[in-house]
């Protein structure tokens, strides 16, 4: 069983080494060391055989389940991530800030990521609340291939001395998480060294940026960064043609009526459309109606 094993992890390795499959990053998954995994490869181990054992068969195990269970939704271009990929290409092409805001659900990470998939010099960095203005600089030296170490001085220094008069666009999604002094850093970079911005997030995006408090007064901390933002487009609803665009792409031809439907259930939200594809593919349904969106739905968590 242990050679069985060992084979079966060296090929699974080999075919997803593309993926960034190592013996390091597969010891991880699995909570060993890769002294521990290498050890047992090499057959001298001497510790728990059988503890190991298992944790490769369950590792192998689930990600077979992975291949072979729900792919997801793949990129469709329907009407919103058109207007992120055309805001995207103006940022960079002119050397533009720009922003997106829109619902949780209209495809505005899907749209950020392909376009990123799609141009080298593209970076997506996704906000998080954690983010200081240091972790900003951090996270895009790293996206540039420099040092993330020393003063925030000295890492400022060298982001500007990299992006000066080049073509690189960064993309920050979540950027309603940002505090005043990211948002500021930002700016920074930008009018020092004129590459493209994309700042993407809810309605709180627009907002914050507007300068429009909790009780509606108004914040001019922001007029700068407002001031820079060239376009602003707010995404809208899935329509009954996206959804349409989406389910041609997976299940072939699906009849008007069921695109109509199904469109009206999921209330204009990709994602709810997703969380009920998922649960088809799941199940092995390769055919989509109206039955079977029904059964999928009560399933699936669908927002409001």
């Amino acid at each position: 069983m242990q050679q069985e094993l060992i084979k079966n992890l060296i090929e699974y390795i080999e075919s997803h080494a593309d993926r960034g499959a190592t013996w390091t990053s597969v010891a991880k998954a699995m909570g060993l060391s890769v002294s521990t995994l290498t050890q047992f490869r090499d057959e001298k181990y001497v510790g728990n055989v059988e503890r190991i054992a298992s944790k490769i068969d369950r590792f192998l195990k689930m990600e077979e389940e992975r291949r072979t269970g729900p792919q997801g939704i793949p990129f469709a271009a329907t009407r919103n991530a058109r207007t992120v990929m055309t805001m995207c290409d103006y940022a960079v092409t002119f050397g533009a800030m720009a922003m997106v805001t829109g619902r949780a659900g209209f495809g505005k990470t899907y749209a950020l990521k392909e376009f990123a998939r799609q141009n080298p010099n593209t970076h997506y960095i996704l906000v998080n609340q954690t983010f200081s203005f240091t972790v900003v600089l951090k996270r895009m030296c790293k996206a540039l291939g420099l040092s993330p170490e020393g003063s925030s001085s000295e890492m400022y220094d060298r982001l500007v001395e990299k992006l000066a008069g080049s073509d690189r666009l960064f993309i920050f999604d979540e950027a309603q998480e940002f505090n005043f002094r990211s948002f500021e850093i930002v700016r920074n970079i930008y009018d020092e060294t004129g590459i493209g911005i994309v700042l993407a997030g809810d309605h709180r995006l627009y907002e914050r940026i507007q300068g429009i408090g909790s009780r509606m007064r108004t914040d001019r901390n922001f007029d700068q960064l407002y001031s820079r933002i060239k376009q602003h487009q707010v995404l809208k609803p899935f329509s009954a043609k996206d959804v349409g665009l989406i389910l041609h792409s997976i299940f072939g031809e699906v009849p008007d009526e069921v695109v109509a439907y199904a469109a009206a259930e999921v209330r204009g939200s990709g994602r709810n459309l997703e969380n009920v594809i998922e649960n088809m593919q799941i199940r092995g349904i390769d055919e989509f109606s109206k039955k079977e969106f029904d059964v999928a739905r009560e399933y699936a968590v669908l927002a409001a």
